[in-house]
Formats: C-alpha cells, structure tokens, sequence
C-alpha cells in the first residue's frame, strides 16, 4: 500500500491538490489517498477539522477510475453517492452519477479523458 498527502482532494477530476508530508505536521483540513500495490488509487479519506469524508475507489487494470462512491462516515456507513465512468476510444469519458436513496436522480456528464497524476 501507498500512501499519499494532500493539502485538498479534487473530487472531479480524482487527484490530489498540493501534496504535503505528515513529517511536518498535518493541517485542520487535509486528504490522504491509498494507493494498492500497483499504484491505483483504491481509497481517498478527507479531512475538514472534524469532519471526515470516504471515497472508494475501483479502477480497472490500467489505472483508470472506472467507479468511485462517496461514503458516509455515519455508523453504519452507507454510499451516498454512486458514479460510473466508461471510456471512449476518442478520449471521451462518460461519467453517470445517482444518488443510492434517490435512483431516480440520474446525472450524466461527458468530458475530455485526463490522468490521475498529483
């Protein structure tokens, strides 16, 4: 497992902003991204003082983010909110959203293909 630092987590585009070290002290609000051991990025845990936010991720064999879900931090934790991505071969990502309580309430979106790089 990796383990990497951020001073933000950019939820859109799934990368870090600023990367920090823990050596130096942590700030109030911080992220902290998991990396298995082929370096995708399987989990993002976010603080913002006392709040704590969980990503999951799941990415196929090339690294790409194929699904994410917001978590809750409640107990018992539950997916407060789903997205699914698929990839065109023209670079286009399609990236469809719902709310697990609300399956009715579809978002979907497409954009340019960009990389996970911090």
């Amino acid at each position: 497992m990796n383990v990497k630092y951020f001073l933000r987590w950019d939820w859109e585009y799934d990368r870090g902003i600023d990367s920090i070290t823990p050596e130096a002290g942590l700030p109030a609000n911080y992220a902290i991204a998991l990396l298995d051991f082929w370096g995708r990025l399987y989990r993002v845990v976010e603080v913002e003082g006392e709040a704590k936010y969980i990503y999951d991720y799941f990415c196929n064999d090339h690294g790409q983010v194929i699904e994410k879900r917001a978590v809750s931090f409640e107990d018992p934790a539950e997916i407060s909110l789903l997205v699914r991505y698929k990839y065109e071969e023209s670079g286009v990502v399609n990236e469809q959203a719902w709310y697990p309580d609300d399956p009715e309430q579809v978002k979907v979106h497409n954009r340019s293909q960009y990389t996970n790089n911090d």
